[in-house]
């Protein structure tokens, strides 16, 4: 029979950056295995144009065919193994992002269960349950997008970049024009982007409390005559909770 897996103890677990340091290992692998995939994105395109000229030369009786097929068989290993190194990257950053919900979760329920219990008598039942099940799902995601984005897009666009330059600086500078600006307006854009998912969240911490006073105290609203009252109030909770999170996920 086999063992659950026990949670690891995070010496600041209000902290972000000490969810990373307990999976250093993982991250390590990560970091080896991204590097090299983003970087190995450039082989693609450079092989295929390679192959386009090594046909081309072979139609003007330039090279014989077997310089093709010799090109052709070091594409394939090339790729398969940039391929390989893409699956380790993935698998450790899924298992990146599942130990750290692990943790954050065992943390999160321990400060719930030691909290005070006039701190936790303010605390809606709502709002505790949306950092209970949303915001750690929101934090590891965003954690796990953040450590492969570094590599899928930093890497990878310092690849290409690299690349271009080196075939051709000025059609490199002239394609690199608009990635400042993409910037730019996704900055301009991220107070804006952050407010709606605060508000996101505590529509959704309301409609939680909503939903479980409704469920606990459904027969008595049923006696007293207030279902309906209780339920157009809940729709008006439902579509609030609609209307953020179509704002949030823009």
């Amino acid at each position: 029979m086999s063992q659950s897996r026990q949670a690891k103890k995070v010496v600041k677990p209000d902290r972000i950056l000490s969810y990373f340091k307990l999976e250093v290992w993982p991250l390590t692998l990560v970091t080896i295995s991204g590097v090299l995939y983003n970087i190995g994105m450039i082989a693609g395109p450079y092989f295929e144009g390679q192959l386009a000229q090594c046909l081309f030369d072979i139609m003007k009786g330039y090279k014989a065919f077997s310089a093709i097929v010799s090109l052709a068989i070091t594409y394939l290993v090339v790729i398969f193994f940039v391929q390989l190194l893409r699956c380790i990257k993935r698998f450790y950053v899924r298992r990146f992002a599942n130990e750290t919900s692990c943790n954050m979760r065992h943390m999160l329920y321990n400060s719930l269960v030691n909290m005070n219990k006039d701190d936790l008598e303010s605390e809606s039942l709502g709002t505790v349950m949306t950092k209970a099940v949303a915001d750690v799902d929101a934090c590891v995601e965003g954690m796990r997008k953040f450590t492969t984005e570094v590599f899928d897009t930093g890497v990878v666009l310092i690849s290409y970049l690299a690349l271009l330059f080196l075939y051709d600086w000025r059609l490199a500078m002239l394609s690199s024009i608009f990635t400042p600006i993409a910037y730019f307006i996704a900055g301009r854009l991220k107070s804006r982007i952050t407010r709606y998912n605060a508000e996101y969240k505590k529509s959704a911490g309301r409609l939680n409390n909503t939903t479980m006073d409704r469920v606990s105290n459904a027969i008595t609203y049923r006696v007293y005559g207030c279902e309906e009252n209780r339920d157009n109030s809940y729709e008006s909770y439902l579509m609030d909770y609609e209307k953020r999170a179509v704002s949030a996920n823009l």
